[in-house]
């Protein structure tokens, strides 16, 4: 038995077809991009705003202050203490947040109208990007998301080619600590975002890898560490408590880096974060530490 000839569309019916269809697809990529998002992060919530989303942005946390703007938004979505009442109050369509948020995991998981997307834990400059390309993905603004990434990864680039020539030094990278003594510093280890940050300005860790991501170091510590190079994070730039720290410090002079006077107060504490600001991070840190010591070459070039 003779199978039926399949009929044939006339040319202006089939481009009506293809033009319907992609018409389809737009509508439906449309109605994916949420319409009312939670940032449970400052590094998401700086995401969302670098990718464009700020506007269906419903709520983040009290320590997103970057870019201004963001702090106008309702703080519901804190690490530990989320306002889970307030968040529902929201009524979101996506929450956004990190693998550690479990209080908001366990809160909003069973629920059928939010979407929960979650970052990766960002302990590399090459996890910000992936962090990057999710959220793109989950707000739709995947080209956004490939364009930041490129940016942001070649300024790196810029970045470690200027300071290419200078001499790699040894660092330590101290983010807390007992106030008023030399005890129970908390460093950058080995597996962080910040390590990565060290090195794309020429900075060699000092601490090892099997010390952990942020480990506890004693007096005795530093000095067998003896670091050419240390950097302190501050909250702020109050001189009463820059001066406190100098003269803790100054009590450690068999280290290297007092005895040089190569000790650096950082006051810029967005550093932490590991958001699309990573190659701003990597500038403010490289000036930090080899901005004098450059003056001082470019002077002996002369």
């Amino acid at each position: 038995m003779a199978m039926p000839r399949p009929s044939r569309l006339h040319p202006c019916r089939l481009v009506s077809l293809l033009l319907l269809a992609a018409f389809c697809a737009t509508v439906s990529a449309q109605d994916t991009k949420p319409e009312r998002i939670i940032s449970c992060a400052p590094n998401l919530t700086e995401i969302l705003y670098a990718l464009g989303a700020d506007e269906n942005i419903v709520g983040v946390t009290r320590y997103c202050h970057y870019p201004p703007e963001a702090k106008n938004n309702p703080a519901l979505g804190d690490l530990y203490t989320p306002n889970l009442e307030g968040m529902i109050g929201a009524k979101p369509s996506m929450i956004v947040l990190s693998p550690s948020s479990s209080s908001v995991t366990d809160y909003f998981e069973k629920r059928d109208n939010v979407r929960l997307v979650y970052s990766t834990h960002n302990n590399s400059i090459e996890e910000i990007f992936k962090s990057i390309r999710i959220m793109g993905n989950a707000t739709g603004r995947i080209k956004d998301a490939e364009q930041l990434v490129t940016e942001t990864n070649e300024g790196l680039k810029q970045i470690a080619r200027r300071w290419s020539d200078i001499p790699e030094q040894r660092a330590l990278f101290v983010v807390g600590r007992e106030p008023g003594a030399l005890a129970n510093l908390y460093a950058v280890g080995q597996n962080t975002y910040l390590n990565d940050l060290m090195e794309t300005v020429r900075l060699k860790n000092v601490v090892k890898e099997e010390m952990g991501e942020w480990p506890v170091i004693s007096r005795e510590g530093l000095l067998a560490l003896n670091p050419d190079v240390i950097i302190e994070i501050h909250d702020t730039d109050d001189e009463e408590q820059q001066a406190e720290t100098r003269a803790a410090w100054s009590s450690l002079s068999p280290v290297s880096a007092v005895r040089n006077d190569a000790f650096y107060i950082l006051t810029n504490r967005h550093v932490m974060i590991p958001g699309p600001r990573v190659d701003q991070h990597a500038v403010t840190l490289g000036e930090l530490v080899h901005g004098k010591r450059q003056e001082i070459m470019n002077r002996e070039d002369d």
